[in-house]
């Protein structure tokens, strides 16, 4: 059932003037909003009606989202760092209510900043040209899932073991969240994260999973945007025929289809690339995309890497 936005809305304003008035239990009503909540997160595209980028609304709300995305951004890290500094205050007469309030707004504040941050960069690249090492793997970024992980299972574990102060719902999600946070260092430390790679060849691009390798022609990329979802930024690459791929081996093709089916629904570009997965910049890297995918002249540097050459992106010019 894909409901427009201003309809979920409704029944929110509904919902809750069904708890106003029927006087339902705090833990009940705040189950019931994490679930929602994390039910339109995870399964927005299938349950709202997305509105058409073409259409009045379309545009104005891409127009104002432009111009007011960096001002919430900036809002909210001003908002979290207040409660840090009031947790701070709070600390000396009440210091478990203040560990979970800085840990929690803290984490908030550092997502912020590095948004903040990621967006000026991208705002201010500018290249002449961008020039990659050819036949070099751009190894999975895995410190950063590393210290994400850690981020997370601290997080958690304060709000499980400090904030007994708290609901127990609360206290339930700091152990869910200390969970992940367990779940991906150990998806790093056994393999399952971290065996991606890319590498750019003469006659296309490799990208490397755990259990196969994709290597896409140039001359089968139609178009490279750069796009964001849930705040992530991407790099998206349509294809013109996604058959044409080369897997290795040839028994996983079946599962990269399935993927090039799941990035269709879920996002739109066949193939998605997590740039800072790679420790990468989404400009720079939709730029090389570009230049060899429109240039077969450029691809012949990607014959013999240089030795003076990095295996990355230069970020500028």
């Amino acid at each position: 059932m894909r409901l427009p936005w201003i309809a979920w809305y409704a029944l929110l304003a509904l919902a809750t003037l069904v708890v106003v008035v029927l006087d339902v239990p705090r833990w009940a009503f705040y189950t019931g909003a994490v679930l929602v909540a994390v039910t339109l997160a995870c399964f927005q595209d299938h349950l709202v009606q997305p509105i058409a980028p073409s259409s009045r609304l379309g545009k104005a709300l891409r127009f104002l989202g432009d111009k007011f995305d960096a001002l919430a951004e900036t809002i909210g890290l001003g908002f979290c760092g207040l409660m840090c500094v009031a947790a701070l205050f709070m600390a000396r007469d009440h210091w478990r209510p203040a560990l979970v309030t800085f840990a929690f707004f803290g984490g908030g504040a550092l997502v912020y900043l590095h948004s903040l941050m990621r967006k000026r960069r991208e705002a201010r690249f500018e290249a002449i040209q961008v020039q990659v090492a050819g036949g070099v793997d751009i190894p999975f970024a895995r410190g950063r899932v590393i210290w994400m992980a850690l981020a997370l299972f601290t997080l958690g574990a304060i709000i499980f073991g400090v904030g007994t102060d708290y609901p127990w719902i609360f206290r339930v999600l700091g152990l869910f969240v200390a969970a992940c946070g367990i779940a991906m260092l150990g998806g790093v430390l056994l393999g399952f994260i971290g065996k991606q790679f890319i590498r750019f060849q003469p006659h296309g691009i490799v990208l490397g999973q755990r259990t196969y390798r994709s290597c896409i022609p140039w001359e089968l990329i139609q178009a490279v945007q750069a796009f964001e979802h849930h705040r992530n930024p991407l790099v998206g690459v349509h294809l013109t025929d996604p058959l044409l791929v080369e897997i290795t081996p040839a028994s996983q093709q079946g599962a990269f289809l399935k993927r090039i089916r799941r990035n269709r629904i879920w996002v739109g570009p066949e193939v998605v690339i997590a740039a800072h997965n790679f420790g990468l910049e989404t400009p720079p890297l939709v730029a090389a995309l570009r230049r060899y995918a429109n240039d077969p002249a450029a691809r012949a540097e990607l014959e013999t890497p240089a030795p003076s050459l990095q295996p990355c992106l230069a970020r500028r010019a």
